[in-house]
C-alpha cells in the first residue's frame, strides 16, 4: 500500500516531473545556452574581429550534458532506438519475460558505464586537471556521464516498478512517420 497522500498516479506524475520533464527541459536550456554562446561569438568574429576564447570549450560542455540529460529522458519515455521487428510478434507472456531480460541488462549496463564514468571523475578531480580555456574541472564534462548513467539506471527501475514496457513499442504510426 503506497499511503493516503501517495497514489500510483502521483507517484507517477513525480516521477515524470523529475525524470522526463526536468531532464529534457535542462537540457533544451543548455542548448540554448549553446547557440547564445555560438551566436554571440559569431557576431564578435565578425562584425568586431575578436572571437569569444572560451566559446567552443563553453559550447562542447553545454552539449554534452545535453546530450546525457536528454538521454535520461528517451530512457524515461522509452523511445530509445529499437529493432522489433521479432518482438512486436511473440506472446504477450514472451514480451514480459524479453521486457525482464532488457530491463536487468540495461541497469547493468547502466551500472557498469556509472561506475566507469566515477573512476574517471574521481582521477580528474585528484588530479585536479582543468580545462584550456575555461579553467574549470574537466571533471565537470565527464560528471554528465556518470549523472546520465545513474539516472538512466534509476528510470529503468522506475519504469519496471510502475510496470511499464521498458521499449515502446511502435505503433503503424510511427514507422510511416519514420519514412
Amino acid at each position: 500500500m503506497i499511503g493516503r497522500h501517495w497514489s500510483k498516479a502521483r507517484l507517477e506524475a513525480l516521477a515524470e516531473l523529475i525524470l522526463h520533464r526536468a531532464p529534457l527541459t535542462l537540457a533544451a536550456l543548455l542548448l540554448l545556452g549553446a547557440i547564445a554562446i555560438n551566436f554571440t561569438n559569431v557576431v564578435a568574429r565578425y562584425i568586431f574581429l575578436a572571437s569569444i576564447y572560451w566559446a567552443d570549450e563553453a559550447m562542447v560542455y553545454l552539449v554534452i550534458w545535453s546530450i546525457f540529460l536528454a538521454a535520461i529522458a528517451v530512457t524515461y519515455d522509452g523511445s530509445h532506438l529499437t529493432m522489433d521487428l521479432f518482438s512486436a510478434r511473440i506472446s504477450a507472456r514472451w514480451q514480459r519475460a524479453l521486457d525482464g531480460a532488457i530491463a536487468a541488462i540495461s541497469i547493468l549496463t547502466f551500472a557498469f558505464m556509472a561506475s566507469q564514468a566515477m573512476a574517471v571523475v574521481r582521477t580528474l578531480l585528484r588530479n585536479d586537471q582543468r580545462s584550456i580555456a575555461l579553467d574549470i574541472p574537466i571533471a565537470f564534462a565527464h560528471s554528465a556521464l556518470l549523472v546520465g548513467f545513474v539516472f538512466s539506471a534509476l528510470v529503468v527501475a522506475v519504469r519496471v516498478a510502475f510496470g511499464h514496457r521498458i521499449v515502446k513499442p511502435m505503433s503503424p504510426d510511427d514507422v510511416t512517420s519514420a519514412i
